[in-house]
């Protein structure tokens, strides 16, 4: 499944799991905007999902091909880790 997203389509998911808007990842990779759209929306079908939100709950449950998203570092790691300290608070509190 690797092999059907391109080199220029893993730079794009890259900056995507770096939270970056389109726009933002057009002007880094120096590419057109409608390019970059163009490439997210072959990288949700790739991922069977419609959206970024879809396609970020997909990478958090583990779902799909993993080695194209690493959350262990970025703004959406973060988010995620924090979402995660929150639960298992809320949860030892519950239990008191």
């Amino acid at each position: 499944m690797r092999d059907s997203l391109t080199p220029r389509q893993r730079q794009v998911l890259r900056e995507m799991k770096r939270g970056r808007p389109e726009r933002e990842i057009a002007r880094r990779l120096q590419i057109d905007f409608s390019t970059v759209h163009s490439h997210v929306k072959a990288i949700y079908r790739h991922f069977r999902v419609h959206s970024h939100v879809k396609l970020l709950v997909k990478c958090f449950s583990g779902q799909g091909d993993s080695s194209y998203i690493s959350l262990s570092s970025g703004p959406l790691a973060s988010a995620h880790r924090r979402s995660r300290v929150a639960g298992v608070q809320h949860s030892a509190q519950a239990d008191l």
